[in-house]
């Protein structure tokens, strides 16, 4: 054989490879989003037929004040592990991030104690659901960390069978406990019990895949370093927190619990859609890390293939769920959520600019160019925000719907035409050994 044809055989067999690996990660991935989403929707509809629209805005307002609390403790650490794992195997990089999210949480906890109460057109029930569900931060933060180990070490199927874990034992705590006249602070319980689960769960997995990535000898500097470099991922995460969810925030303090049903609903349906996506790029962000380090055409080819792959996939479900809209929501959630059709018809063209949003935003992460993100999240924030508070007395819950489309659209455009102008550099295109 030639060395010519040798070279061309042995580049063929690497991207068979890859392409293999980045397939079954993304089966396990997808098998989990699949699971434990398809479980969160279940979780959704049993509140929703057995509390009604005001039960599932009360969940919806609770649930989202401790996504925030979440997001913002965990700092950017999640990101950064699967980040410094994937390309370093650090094994300081996770107590580190432990001990930072546990030192974040109480303070986080303390402040929702002092000013849950000031939170307008909130009963004195669902503020003290919310004290009691703002505790899961501290099981949360275990969780957060051992799950962002194990995508970092690509043990997709763990991470796939922690998340099924978690959502079986939350539909099955909602099937089994939740009745109508079931109170909303019963039901934080109910969500913290099944975050204590989870966060074991998460740890004997870790235990058993992560071994010799622990080390309890860190020091001062390394938690330093460690908050300096996960700063900038931290205000995206608070950033893009803030944006995702601030519907739900807007409606709950402005408008009320049956609004924030309606439109929970729907959103919920267009999350479930969104699982394909997540899969795929979950199981391609770490190759998108390693390429930083170790840089190879092929994955830059890969790269390319799933972008595409993701926008037809984003289109079909768009088009899918804006023609079955008056079908699904009945079958769903019930005959009185029909006001969430048309909030469902607007936030399903969601998904398009969604898929570019993610995929650049992960791009740019990788290569630690955060700034430009946290700009187009800002002018995102402001967008929406402008655009909701002008047509929310006028439209009600379809101004936030419409609002987050432009909102979406308008980051996505930022984000692409930065990528376009500022193309990787010519030694990204360097043929050295693909990463394993």
């Amino acid at each position: 054989m030639n060395p010519c044809s040798e070279i061309l055989l042995v580049a063929t067999v690497e991207e068979a490879e890859l392409s293999t690996r980045v397939a079954k990660n993304t089966g396990w991935l997808l098998l989990g989003r699949l699971g434990s989403q398809g479980l969160a929707l279940l979780f959704s509809i049993v509140i929703a037929r057995r509390l009604g629209e005001v039960g599932l805005g009360q969940y919806a307002f609770i649930a989202s004040v401790v996504y925030l609390g979440n997001l913002a403790t965990t700092f950017g650490t999640d990101m950064l592990i699967m980040r410094e794992v994937a390309a370093k195997r650090d094994p300081t990089v996770l107590p580190a991030s432990l001990i930072v999210q546990l030192a974040l949480a109480l303070p986080f906890i303390l402040l929702v104690f002092l000013l849950a109460p000031l939170i307008p057109n909130q009963t004195p029930d669902v503020i003290r659901a919310l004290y009691l569900y703002s505790l899961a931060l501290l099981p949360l933060a275990a969780y957060s960390v051992f799950s962002a180990a194990l995508r970092g070490l690509e043990r997709m199927a763990a991470f796939t069978w922690l998340n099924l874990f978690n959502g079986f034992f939350l539909a099955a705590a909602a099937w089994f406990f939740v009745q109508p006249g079931f109170s909303i602070e019963a039901l934080a319980g109910l969500l913290l019990a099944v975050q204590l689960l989870s966060a074991l769960a998460a740890m004997l997995l870790f235990a058993s895949h992560g071994r010799g990535l622990w080390s309890w000898q860190i020091s001062w500097k390394t938690l330093a370093a460690l908050l300096v470099a996960a700063a900038p991922i931290a205000a995206l995460g608070l950033l893009g927190a803030l944006y995702q969810r601030m519907g739900i925030y807007l409606l709950a303090t402005l408008q009320g619990a049956a609004e924030t049903g309606l439109f929970s609903a729907a959103l919920r349906v267009v999350e479930a859609a969104k699982l394909g996506h997540f899969a795929l790029l979950g199981a391609v962000f770490p190759l998108m890390a390693q390429a930083q380090a170790a840089p190879h055409p092929k994955l830059q080819k890969l790269f390319a293939k799933t972008l595409k792959l993701l926008l037809l996939l984003a289109g079909a479900l768009a088009v899918l769920l804006f023609l079955f809209s008056p079908a699904l929501i009945p079958i769903l959630f019930g005959a009185e959520f029909s006001a969430s059709v048309p909030l469902l018809n607007i936030l399903a063209w969601l998904l398009i600019p969604v898929t570019l949003t993610h995929y650049f935003s992960l791009m740019l992460l990788s290569a630690k160019k955060e700034k430009i993100i946290m700009l187009s999240l800002v002018v995102s924030l402001a967008a929406l925000l402008t655009f909701v508070l002008l047509g929310l007395p006028a439209l009600g819950p379809a101004a936030v719907a419409w609002g987050l489309l432009l909102a979406e659209s308008l980051q996505a455009a930022i984000l692409v035409v930065y990528w376009l102008r500022n193309p990787p550099q010519k030694e990204f295109y360097a043929d050295p050994q693909l990463p394993q």
